[in-house]
């Protein structure tokens, strides 16, 4: 999804929406990561990440270097606890379409044993993700994350709580 700031009301009021919209989104991808489309949904949830990096990145003046910084690492490392699962999910899809190209009637069984361990780090990083509680803790903290209501905040104020408290007080 992209940005999309109407520019009829306040500034912050609709950056504050957009950061809700991507938070609510990345959430979203990461419930839906005990179905069988596990790779896509972390794969969506990181670019989600990145694009909440984005919109702090863009809040740098008011927000203040050392807020920003704070937010920037927040969501890189949320989006990093992900990277095992999506590394091993995009492996595969890259060895099985260099199979297909290559080895149209027969696999290699290097190939095959290739696609074995691979398949068995994907089911590794699924289940600590979701056993650990570390999905859900991820979850949480997007929620702590999520912008108080857009009724009384300023333009520098917009996007997670944790800078909102830091930007009003300037």
């Amino acid at each position: 999804m992209s940005y999309r700031i109407k520019t009829h009301g306040r500034i912050g009021a609709e950056l504050q929406r957009v950061a809700d919209q991507e938070i609510a989104a990345a959430q979203a991808e990461l419930r839906s990561l005990d179905e069988s489309s596990a790779g896509k949904a972390v794969h969506e949830a990181r670019k989600h990440f990145k694009k909440l990096r984005a919109l702090v990145q863009l809040l740098r003046g008011p927000l203040g270097a050392k807020n920003v910084r704070a937010e920037q690492a927040f969501y890189r490392d949320t989006g990093r606890k992900f990277q095992r699962l999506r590394d091993a999910q995009a492996q595969i899809a890259t060895l099985e379409s260099l199979a297909q190209r290559f080895f149209e009637k027969r696999r290699p069984p290097i190939v095959l044993a290739v696609c074995r361990v691979l398949a068995a780090e994907a089911q590794r990083a699924h289940r600590a993700l979701t056993r650990n509680g570390h999905c859900a803790a991820v979850i949480a903290s997007l929620h702590a994350a999520s912008p108080p209501s857009t009724s009384n905040l300023g333009s520098a104020s917009a996007i997670p709580r944790r800078c909102a408290s830091a930007s009003a007080s300037r």
